[in-house]
């Protein structure tokens, strides 16, 4: 019997890129950059936190 189930929630169940329907409303012809860079960022960020938490 399973104890456990677990879920790459990310890019799996969300789509990490639906801010860029926000973003062509707010910046018209930029929403896809805007999505891809914020994407990136989110990766960058959680690259640096888990190599600086000795933890």
């Amino acid at each position: 019997m399973y104890k456990l189930i677990a879920f790459d929630a990310y890019g799996t169940l969300f789509d990490v890129y639906s801010i860029g329907t926000l973003a062509e409303k707010l910046f018209p012809g930029q929403g896809k950059t805007l999505s891809l860079l914020w994407r990136d960022k989110q990766l960058e960020y959680t690259r640096l936190i888990s190599l600086a938490d000795p933890n």
